[in-house]
C-alpha cells in the first residue's frame, strides 16, 4: 500500500470516529493536509523553530571618543530570537566611562553610567566604548528601546509564523534565509557638542541620536510565492514591524536634568 493510500485510509478511520459520513471530500481534505504535514515535516528535516534562530543572539559593538569620556558610537543588529521576548537585563558599571566621577562631583545630582545600546539588546554596560554620562532626566527616556524591542518581539513571531507555515523545501529555504538575513540594525550616536569645550562639561553630550532600520524585509511579492494562501496575513505581521520603530530619535540632556 502507497503512503499516499495509506493516508487516506488513516483519514477515513479519523472522519468515522467523529460519527459523521465519510464522504469523499471529507476525506480527501484531511488525506491532503496530512500529506501537506508530512512533506513540511521532511522539508524542514526535523528542525525546530528554535534551533533555525539559536544563533541570532546579538553581539553589540562600538567605538569610543578618545581620553575618558566614552562611547562615541554603538551598534547592534537584531535578528529573530528568543530574547526579544524577555531581555538581558541591565549590567552597568556605575563607574564607567571613567570621567563619570568627575562630572558627578562637579555637577552634583544624579548621574547615571548610561547604555547607548540598550542591555536588553546586548548592549555590554562592562564596556566604555557602550556607556556614556547621562543625567537622571535623559536616562528615563525609554521611547526607542520600548518601541525597538516591540519591533524586534514582532519580528521574531513573524519569522516563527513563516516557519511553521512553510510546507515546501523552497519554502523552507526561504524562511531559513529570512531568519538570518531580516533584521533591525541599531545604532546610537553621542553627540561632539557637549556642554562646554573645557572642563568636565567637555564629557556631557549634549544629545544621542538613534537610528532603527530595517534590512532584508520580507516583500508581498516573496511571501505570495513562497507562504501561499498565508501571504497576506503574514505579510500585515511584517508591516506591523516596521510601524513600530521609532526612528530617528534624540534623547537631549540639559543642565538641571540630573536632579530631576
Amino acid at each position: 500500500m502507497t503512503p499516499k493510500r495509506k493516508l487516506k485510509n488513516a483519514a477515513k478511520v479519523q472522519v468515522k470516529a467523529r460519527g459523521k459520513p465519510a464522504t469523499k471530500k471529507k476525506v480527501k481534505k484531511m488525506a491532503e493536509t496530512a500529506i501537506a504535514s508530512r512533506r513540511s515535516q521532511r522539508a524542514k528535516a526535523g528542525k525546530s523553530f528554535a534551533q533555525l534562530i539559536e544563533n541570532n543572539a546579538p553581539a553589540a559593538g562600538g567605538e569610543a571618543f578618545g581620553g575618558p569620556r566614552g562611547c562615541k558610537r554603538a551598534y547592534v543588529s537584531l535578528k529573530a530570537h528568543p530574547l526579544s521576548s524577555g531581555g538581558l537585563g541591565s549590567d552597568a558599571d556605575a563607574n564607567l566611562p571613567s570621567c563619570i566621577k568627575t562630572v558627578r562631583a562637579h555637577y552634583g545630582g544624579t548621574w547615571v553610567s548610561g547604555h547607548v545600546i540598550n542591555a536588553d539588546f546586548g548592549g555590554n554596560g562592562k564596556k566604555n566604548f557602550n556607556q556614556t554620562c547621562l543625567t537622571s532626566g535623559a536616562n528615563r527616556d525609554h521611547t526607542f528601546d520600548e518601541a525597538t524591542k516591540l519591533a524586534w518581539k514582532g519580528l521574531t513571531a513573524t519569522v516563527e509564523a513563516m516557519f511553521k507555515e512553510a510546507s515546501t523545501p523552497d519554502a523552507v529555504k526561504y524562511v531559513e534565509k529570512k531568519a538570518t538575513k531580516w533584521l533591525i540594525r541599531v545604532e546610537g550616536r553621542v553627540s561632539e557638542d557637549a556642554w562646554a569645550e573645557d572642563g568636565p562639561g567637555r564629557y556631557v553630550a549634549d544629545s544621542v541620536t538613534y537610528t532603527a532600520v530595517q534590512e532584508g524585509t520580507p516583500t508581498l511579492p516573496e511571501l505570495t510565492q513562497h507562504m501561499g494562501a498565508k501571504a497576506n496575513a503574514l505579510w500585515a505581521q511584517v508591516q506591523s514591524v516596521g510601524r513600530a520603530i521609532v526612528s530617528p530619535h534624540v534623547v537631549a540632556q540639559a543642565d538641571g536634568d540630573q536632579n530631576e
